[in-house]
C-alpha cells in the first residue's frame, strides 16, 4: 500500500506527483542504495540533480552518496586502509556496506580520474598511494592481480572487502563513459577510455557482478557533450538526468 509521503527536491520542487507516475505501483521506500564513486557521483550533493538524486528520486531510493570528488579507484580502496590519512572523508564507505540489508544495492561509479593519473609522474609526490602506479594486470591469476597501486589490483581489493563486509548486498559496477577532452585522447599507457573501461568491466565478471561500461550506454559524445556537461565531463542536470534514466533502470 503507497505510504503517503510528501517529496521535496533540493530545490523545492514537490515530486510527489512525479513519483506517483513513474513508480508504476512499485515501492522502495525500504530499498537503500549505497553510491561509491568519484566527483560525478559526489557533485550531486551540489543541487541535487545528478545522476545519483535522479536515480534515488525515481526509484524512491534510500541513498547513501560516498562519493568523493577527485578520488581514484585506489583512493576508495585506500579508503579502508589504515596508513591512510583521510579523517577529512566523513562517509566511510565499509561501515555503510555493514548495515545494508540483502535487498540493498551498492554501485561502484570511477575510473575517470584512474584513466587520467595512472603511470604520470607530475603528480601524486604528496600523496602517491592516491594515484595508481599502472592500470595493473588483467590476469586475476597473476601474483600482482591485487596490488593496491594500481586500478584493477585495488578494484579487486574493494570488491572482496565489501563481498566480505556485507556477502548478500547486490554489486553493480559501471566503467566510466568516454571522455572527448581533446588533451587526453589516450593515457600514458596508450589506452582509450573505452578499452580502459572495458577492463573494469572483466574485473567486475571475474566475481560475476553486474556491470556496464557507460561508454556503450550514457551517449555522451562530441555532439553533445557541451550540452550535457559543466565543464565537458561533470554532467549538468540534463546530463545528470540522462545518466540517471539509464542507470535506474538497473539499480532497483
Amino acid at each position: 500500500m503507497m505510504k503517503d509521503v510528501k517529496i521535496l527536491s533540493r530545490k523545492g520542487i514537490n515530486l510527489e506527483i512525479y513519483h506517483n507516475k513513474v513508480r508504476m505501483g512499485r515501492t522502495f521506500f525500504n530499498k537503500k542504495w549505497l553510491a561509491i564513486g568519484d566527483s560525478i557521483t559526489a557533485y550531486d550533493g551540489l543541487n541535487g540533480w545528478g545522476y545519483v538524486g535522479y536515480t534515488s528520486r525515481r526509484n524512491m531510493l534510500d541513498t547513501i552518496n560516498c562519493g568523493n570528488s577527485g578520488w581514484t579507484i585506489c583512493d576508495i580502496w585506500q579508503k579502508h586502509a589504515s596508513f591512510a590519512p583521510y579523517e577529512e572523508i566523513n562517509v566511510d564507505w565499509q561501515d555503510a556496506v555493514a548495515e545494508l540489508g540483502v535487498n540493498d544495492v551498492v554501485t561502484i561509479f570511477a575510473g575517470t580520474n584512474d584513466f587520467h593519473s595512472v603511470g604520470r609522474t607530475d603528480i601524486g609526490t604528496v600523496e602517491p598511494y592516491r594515484y595508481p602506479t599502472t592500470l595493473g594486470k588483467t590476469d586475476p591469476t597473476d601474483a600482482n592481480a591485487k596490488n593496491p597501486r594500481t586500478t584493477l589490483g585495488a578494484l579487486r581489493l574493494l570488491i572482496e572487502k565489501l563481498q566480505d563486509t556485507n556477502p548478500s548486498v547486490k554489486i553493480i559496477v559501471f566503467a566510466p563513459f568516454l571522455m572527448t577532452d581533446s588533451d587526453y585522447p589516450v593515457n600514458t599507457e596508450g589506452m582509450t577510455m573505452r578499452e580502459f573501461s572495458d577492463a573494469i568491466c572483466d574485473v567486475a565478471k571475474e566475481y560475476g557482478l553486474e556491470h556496464y561500461n557507460m561508454c556503450d550506454y550514457a551517449g555522451i559524445n562530441t555532439i553533445n557533450i557541451e550540452s550535457l556537461t559543466n565543464d565537458r565531463l561533470h554532467p549538468n542536470q540534463k546530463g545528470g538526468e540522462r545518466l540517471g534514466e539509464i542507470m535506474a533502470r538497473w539499480i532497483n
